[in-house]
């Protein structure tokens, strides 16, 4: 159980590799939102009320060009499109290319 937390170090890791600007915690907000995504309502926690899904919702909120956030967050995108591309909602084109 020491090792729980290990992946998420590895993908923070890996985020401030590629946007070091960026702050950690964004990067570990990524990272927990990739494993949300994995997950896709296959778990849930069993209560005596009914069962109860994992929900989490991620809001980044900096400065703009400082902090790099849409680099940070275009590296999430990525791992997400290649390993699991059946659960992202489909997006429409911007100026830069596709989205979603």
């Amino acid at each position: 159980m020491a090792d729980t937390g290990a992946w998420l170090d590895r993908y923070a890791a890996y985020g401030m590799s590629i946007s070091p600007m960026t702050p950690r915690a964004f990067h570990e907000s990524a990272g927990l939102s990739l494993g949300a995504t994995a997950i896709a309502r296959r778990l849930h926690v069993p209560m005596r009320y009914g069962l109860v899904y994992p929900n989490l919702f991620v809001l980044w909120v900096a400065r703009t060009t400082i902090f790099h956030k849409s680099t940070a967050m275009d590296a999430a995108r990525d791992i997400a499109r290649a390993a699991f591309p059946h659960l992202l909602a489909p997006q429409e084109d911007d100026a830069r290319g596709v989205l979603g």
